[in-house]
């Protein structure tokens, strides 16, 4: 499961070399590619948003492989479909794979190790970014004016 998350969340980043040779091919310039990687984020918030409780409802191994079929497409869309078009919508898809495949993989490895450690409580992965976060703002107190940095509203350092 940790490998087919890490190949797919890898698989975002990847085609990376490959822009220059995009943009060359399909003459577009730096704007474009910055475009083009806010596309995979529409695609992961879409996916995250409004496919990431399926798993929920039909269980974390029936998602799995539809998510990595997603990003399988994806991967032949980019090689295959050329244009600004294919390549935004390419990742589009490659987005939507990665939302679903990481909300599903996230949830089967907390469901996995809770049935490997049933007497623990959970990962500890929680609590090391909440501590993480509470040691920010020791360090640095001038965050208040963050969005979702204070329970019930600003707070004054």
């Amino acid at each position: 499961m940790a490998i087919a998350l890490g190949a797919l969340m890898a698989f975002g980043t990847v085609p990376t070399p490959l822009w220059p040779l995009f943009a060359g091919r399909d003459g577009f310039g730096s704007t474009m590619v910055t475009v083009a990687f806010a596309a995979m984020v529409v695609g992961a918030a879409a996916g995250f948003l409004l496919l990431g409780h399926l798993s929920d409802r039909l269980g974390r191994r029936r998602i799995i492989v539809p998510a990595l079929l997603t990003s399988a497409l994806a991967a032949l869309l980019l090689v295959t479909w050329h244009g600004v078009t294919g390549l935004l919508v390419a990742r589009v898809v490659t987005g939507i794979g990665t939302g679903l495949m990481a909300s599903t993989a996230t949830a089967y490895l907390s469901d996995l190790y809770s049935r490997a450690h049933p007497k623990r409580t959970g990962s500890p992965v929680p609590g090391a970014v909440a501590a993480g976060r509470r040691e920010l703002r020791r360090a640095w107190p001038w965050d208040h004016w963050l969005p979702g940095c204070w329970p019930s509203g600003p707070q004054r350092p």
